[in-house]
């Protein structure tokens, strides 16, 4: 993505099945930076997300638009009942820098921690 472009975006839509009557959160890492198709990360994250509420009352944690990064983030958090709930992670690439063509990869763990 150069300067002026559109950025691009990709949609993970996450569904919870709880029946445990706990509440929880879901949290994000960034387990593997962003790659290019020869191996070498990227020196700069230029990816960027936003966090939807819940359908069933859950709510999100991600106000703005936030960076990626290996540390974990709380994504979402349960209604006080621990309902299964239904979201979404809008992953967009910045158009801060310019980014060179190519394919690139990047390996994100979205996991659930009960409370």
């Amino acid at each position: 993505v150069g300067p002026g472009e559109s950025p691009a975006s990709r949609i993970a839509r996450v569904s919870v099945r709880s029946n445990t009557g706990r509440p929880y959160r879901i949290i994000q890492r960034l387990e593997q930076r962003l790659q290019g198709s020869g191996g070498s990360d990227l020196e700069e994250e230029p990816i960027m997300f936003t966090v939807t509420d819940g359908a069933q009352g859950g709510r999100s944690e991600v106000g703005s638009p936030t960076p990626l990064t290996t540390q974990p983030v709380t994504l979402f958090t349960s209604g006080p009942g621990g309902e299964s709930d239904d979201f979404t992670v809008v992953y967009t690439v910045s158009s801060r820098g310019l980014i060179p063509a190519g394919s690139y990869r990047a390996r994100v763990i979205i996991e659930e921690e009960f409370r």
